[in-house]
This record gives structure tokens, C-alpha cells and sequence, in this order.
């Protein structure tokens, strides 16, 4: 039940990260790990800060690294490599000042102002990297082995692929009935020779 409900879970926030522009294969599945990891953490440690808050903010560390993730996917998606320029350049530079003063006030209001654990705030940090490089790696090579496939596919090298044996009918299944075969074959054309040799031969006579 909770496998399926995981994997109900993984398929909707597929499709949601979808309709927002991250349809990338291998930025996809980061993004959504990262958006899990950091949903599971922040939840669970919400409900035993008051026995512990240290897991709420390991979850605050890594949602801090979950939107640097967000923001990333969304900004460099919209367009290709090949559309880059100094103007666009500009914005991202630009992005990122913004992008590093928000994540700086965060960490100031849950280090100095909520007084959290740095070990849970750099935790955090910690996982939510090592979560995306994972990630990475793990798509990039399941991508490359849909690739591979496809192409082998496609060049008629697919793999369980066989050729074609020649189709036994019953003629070469039992040698006798093709032999019997033959000779009435033969019968029939000597037959069909000699009839139409007659008749030719009975309209000469009667003209």
C-alpha cells in the first residue's frame, strides 16, 4: 500500500513539474527527489518538533537547497544553449544576487533569530547535494541506456531480437508426399501436352 501510494505520489509530482516547464529526464527526477526528501523531513520533524527540532530544520537546510534546485531547472529550461547572450547573462547573474540575498535571510532567521542547530541547517545542505548528485547520476545513466536501446532498435540490433527461421511446410516436413507431389505434377503436364497436341492435330485433319 504505501509502495503504490509512493508511486502514485512520484507520478503526480512528475506531471505537476511537467505542466511548470521541467520536462528535462534527468532534471526532472532531481527536482522531484529533492521536493520529497525535503516534504518528509519538514513534516515529520513539524510533527516531533517538540520532542526534537532538529529534524525540522535538517528539513529547513534541505528545502533551502530544494528551491536553489527549483530555481535553477526553471530559469536555464525555458530556453536553449543556443539562445544564450550577454543581456541574458545579465539576468542571470542578476537572479542569482537575488536568489543568494533570499537564501542568506533565511538562514539568518533560522540560525540567529530561531536559534537552530547548525548541525541540522549544514545536514541539510549536506543531504540535499548529495540527494541531487545521485539523482543526476542514476538518470543520466538509466537516460543513456534508453538511448542505446533505441538505437539498437532502430539499426535492427535490439537485443533478443532473432532471426527469422525459414517456414517447414508439410511438403518438406515428409520428403515422400513432396516426391508424390512432383510426379503428379509431371503426370498432369504430359496429360495437358498430349490433349492439346490431339486437338491441334483433329482441327488440321477436319480443315
Amino acid at each position: 500500500m504505501t509502495a503504490q501510494t509512493l508511486k502514485t505520489m512520484t507520478h503526480s509530482l512528475d506531471a505537476w513539474l511537467w505542466r511548470r516547464g521541467i520536462g528535462h529526464p534527468v532534471i526532472r527526477p532531481l527536482v522531484r527527489n529533492e521536493l520529497l526528501l525535503t516534504a518528509l523531513f519538514l513534516l515529520g520533524g513539524g510533527a516531533a518538533f517538540s520532542a526534537t527540532p532538529w529534524f525540522f530544520w535538517f528539513g529547513v537546510g534541505l528545502g533551502i537547497m530544494t528551491l536553489t534546485f527549483w530555481s535553477l531547472a526553471r530559469f536555464f529550461l525555458r530556453a536553449g544553449l543556443g539562445e544564450y547572450s550577454t543581456a541574458f547573462l545579465r539576468v542571470v547573474l542578476l537572479r542569482w544576487g537575488g536568489r543568494l540575498l533570499l537564501l542568506g535571510g533565511l538562514l539568518y532567521w533560522a540560525l540567529i533569530v530561531c536559534k537552530a542547530p547548525v548541525t541540522a541547517i549544514l545536514g541539510g545542505l549536506t543531504a540535499g547535494a548529495a540527494t541531487a548528485l545521485i539523482t543526476f547520476a542514476v538518470a543520466s545513466r538509466d537516460s543513456g541506456r534508453r538511448s542505446r536501446r533505441t538505437e539498437h532498435f532502430i539499426g535492427g540490433k535490439a537485443s533478443g531480437i532473432r532471426a527469422a527461421r525459414p517456414l517447414k511446410t508439410r511438403f518438406s516436413l515428409y520428403p515422400h508426399r513432396r516426391l508424390a507431389h512432383g510426379r503428379w505434377f509431371a503426370a498432369s503436364g504430359i496429360a495437358f501436352h498430349i490433349y492439346g497436341h490431339g486437338r491441334d492435330h483433329h482441327r488440321r485433319t477436319g480443315d
